[in-house]
């Protein structure tokens, strides 16, 4: 550490510049300056790793995983440089090797709330709800106020069922930030999940009062106005300010078109007609194939529809090898439409 590069300045000092020129933002000087000093010593863990964050934050995910991960094959000690790899990893797609750098870097920094809060989001993403909650509540240990904290705790409570202890986490997130509509969001939810259907209509207008043009909130409340609390008359009027935010919104012109019809509310019925039909044409997700059976259109448009709407549903599994048919009488199963989406 103490080896100096070409000019004569000693590398501890030149990482040091190197490192405060990437904390300002400048990455190519940062990175040239990694570089230098790995050209003089090739095994300089911390330039391996900073360079491989410079990387990642260009967006080169490739050069970046190799290099964070050639800085922890000299020093696997660093609880930051194993959360880097998580990061950069999980931006690539590999879950699985994420979470498994999450871990490790826990395991090095177990009081670091940054790290605490990566391996229990992407334990979540995972579906590993056990694991999100042990590492939401050892980050919560240390930091009470931390509304993402709160957040991961009641969505990795909920799908056990444990429906008044997430309850209590989202409130504590969403009076932490008020600002994240996805907190009050999730809390109104819960108040549905537990038949609190009022509670949740108040959850959404207050979040709302703050994010007036959130088509988050609002789809929500309208969904929650339709299928709740019988008002179908004011679900449609949210659906259609839904729509005046984003026009492109296809789930609110799906329910809109359908509760029109319902309602037997001719108003506008063309416009919304030629609407969906542009939408299906662009393939735009979320247009309901059912709704779009009641409307005029060609079983093409219908087949394509299905298509856009399937397609953002599920994750294609890859495609396995064909195999010959073994000659044995076909065995058919029938699928309820019960089973919904």
């Amino acid at each position: 550490m103490n080896e100096a590069n070409e000019s004569g300045t000693p590398l501890v000092a030149e990482f040091a510049r190197a490192f405060r020129l990437h904390e300002a933002g400048k990455l190519r000087e940062a990175y040239l300056r990694y570089d230098a000093i790995l050209k003089v010593m090739p095994g300089h863990a911390p330039a391996l790793h900073y360079s491989g964050v410079v990387l990642y934050q260009s967006g080169q995910l490739v050069p970046a995983i190799e290099r964070i991960r050639a800085a922890i094959a000299i020093d696997d000690g660093s609880g930051e440089a194993w959360s880097n790899l998580g990061i950069a990893l999980k931006a690539y797609g590999n879950e699985a090797a994420a979470l498994n750098a999450f871990r490790e870097a826990a395991r090095r920094a177990p009081d670091d709330v940054k790290i605490l809060t990566n391996l229990a989001a992407s334990a979540l993403a995972a579906n590993e709800f056990s694991e999100a909650e042990a590492a939401s509540r050892q980050l919560l240990a240390r930091d009470g106020n931390n509304a993402a904290g709160w957040f991961i705790l009641a969505l990795s409570l909920e799908p056990a069922g444990r429906m008044l202890e997430a309850l209590d986490a989202a409130g504590r997130a969403a009076g932490l930030a008020p600002e994240k509509e996805s907190y009050a969001s999730l809390k109104g939810q819960i108040e549905v999940g537990i038949g609190a259907p009022e509670k949740a209509r108040q959850t959404l207008e207050s979040a709302l009062a703050r994010h007036p043009m959130s088509t988050v909130l609002r789809f929500e409340l309208a969904s929650l106005l339709e299928f709740r609390l019988s008002g179908q008359v004011a679900a449609a009027a949210a659906y259609e300010q839904v729509l005046r935010v984003d026009p492109k919104h296809g789930a609110a012109l799906s329910q809109l078109t359908f509760l029109r019809a319902r309602l037997a509310d001719w108003q506008d019925r063309d416009a919304l007609v030629a609407q969906y039909r542009a939408g299906v044409a662009e393939g735009r997700p979320a247009l309901s194939p059912f709704a779009l059976l009641s409307l005029p259109s060609s079983r093409a448009e219908q087949r394509k529809c299905a298509e856009t709407w399937t397609a953002s549903l599920i994750r294609v599994p890859p495609a396995r090898p064909r195999r010959a048919l073994s000659g044995e009488r076909l065995r058919i199963g029938y699928l309820s439409g019960d089973f919904h989406s």
